[in-house]
């Protein structure tokens, strides 16, 4: 447990009264306020930062040498679905760790859709104690479309029901991405009130890819504060230029990076966030996570300083968190140790003032699984492969096909000759077609 910002144990380090817990000296040390790297030294005192000072300014009961080295705050993910890496939160922090993330808003809508809200509270039990700041969006589109036949359906009573709940109030930031655009474009009273709800508690996320002119603009005025579906510039600059914060995916199935970096100057970047929104575990382990996306930015030709701003005060700032996101006074200590920075290699992770993970090796606590929540899958006994033969009276000339982007989650919708064989139509991957079940 880090101390209070207003203890005076760590008031009296601050003044540079009684020595810190530690400190990081020797490093070049990132000023994501004013953008620069200044030489300084760093005291840690009960999980904070006690003081960043002149270089030998801080006494400290220990000393860590960080000569040539680029430090950091902690890579912040601003949205994204743990549920994706095929991990809970205690075992996804043992991979994400290593790379730099110190914290992650988690939707966990994914989890929801099958479980409900029992999902939602076996998933955020799971991130406990865990050596990451795990805070959660709450899923306001469950099922994610009225099409759907999902597991549970969350109203807004049901959200309240979360939200209200003492227990879970400290670390819930927004109401998760609201993909029901058209229901507030169109003023459908159920989903109003759940826009209503995250107004009142915390913010409201968005998706609303594609969404421009008048549409767009009610999709705004109703409060929502954040989009990051965004695909072309110029549907990040039209939703930039209402007042949304654009988060910038780069993650597993859709990659967005190069097609926004362009939209990033030095006098809007304080309205841009790094997401990944869905991370394979392959990817996060072979990858990386946040620091993927600095590494490719910087790349990209991004200033390392705005894209390391980027990656941790901007996330904080836009869901009200004033412990996170900066090596500053009274923030947690939250602090990433780079041998290289423009290749963003992660030497070291402190996470309030602990070390806990050093060359690629995970250091802090490890904690076991509780089962899930059974969620059988009901299958019929009839299953089998002449489930999926698809065999009309007679074989249409042309069929509705899904069109995919590489590198997107956006589709087309197609028409095209089928391949058919034996009276089926099957699959052909030699023309590009495959046949997709939803189960």
């Amino acid at each position: 447990t880090a101390l209070e910002r207003t203890s005076p144990a760590l008031l009296a380090c601050c003044r540079g009264d009684e020595p810190c817990d530690t400190a990081l000296v020797g490093g070049f040390v990132l000023n994501v306020f004013t953008r620069e790297f200044l030489q300084r030294d760093i005291g840690l005192k009960g999980g904070r930062i006690a003081r960043v000072a002149e270089p030998g300014a801080v006494e400290a009961d220990e000393t860590v040498d960080c000569a040539d080295r680029w430090l950091v705050p902690g890579f912040l993910d601003a949205h994204m679905h743990v549920e994706s890496t095929m991990l809970p939160p205690s075992q996804f922090v043992e991979l994400a760790s290593p790379h730099g993330t110190t914290g992650a808003v988690f939707d966990p809508h994914e989890i929801a859709n099958v479980l409900g809200a029992k999902g939602i509270r076996w998933l955020m039990d799971d991130a406990r104690g865990i050596p990451l700041h795990a805070m959660w969006g709450v899923s306001s589109c469950v099922p994610s479309a009225p099409l759907e036949n999902a597991g549970a359906e969350l109203s807004a009573d049901d959200l309240r029901e979360l939200f209200d709940d003492p227990d879970l109030a400290p670390n819930i930031v927004a109401l998760a991405e609201m993909m029901n655009f058209p229901g507030v474009v169109h003023a459908d009273p159920g989903v109003l009130a759940k826009v209503a709800l995250g107004l009142d508690r915390r913010i409201v996320d968005g998706h609303a890819p594609g969404l421009s002119g008048p549409a767009l603009q009610a999709y705004v005025g109703a409060g929502v504060s954040s989009d990051h579906e965004c695909t072309t510039l110029e549907e990040a600059q039209e939703k930039l230029a209402l007042g949304q914060r654009i988060f910038i995916r780069e993650g597993s199935a859709a990659r967005i990076l190069g097609a926004l970096i362009g939209l990033i100057t030095a006098e809007n970047a304080h309205r841009i966030c790094f997401c990944t929104d869905d991370r394979h575990p392959g990817d996060l382990r072979e990858h990386g996570h946040i620091d993927h996306v600095v590494r490719r930015a910087i790349a990209l030709g991004l200033r390392p300083e705005l894209a390391f701003a980027i990656s941790s005060l901007h996330v904080a700032e836009h869901y009200r968190q004033p412990d996170l996101g900066a090596i500053a006074p009274g923030r947690f200590a939250d602090i990433l140790v780079l041998s290289d920075r423009e290749a963003v290699t992660v030497e070291q992770t402190w996470f309030r003032g602990e070390l806990v993970a050093r060359d690629g090796e995970y250091l802090g606590r490890r904690k076991g699984s509780q089962d899930p929540p059974q969620a059988p899958v009901r299958l019929p006994e009839s299953l089998g492969p002449g489930s999926f033969e698809i065999r009309p009276e007679r074989a249409p000339e042309r069929i509705r096909v899904i069109g995919m982007h590489a590198d997107q989650l956006v589709t087309d919708s197609l028409v095209g000759p089928p391949t058919v064989r034996e009276g089926c139509l099957v699959a052909d991957p030699e023309a590009d077609l495959l046949k997709l079940a939803v189960i």
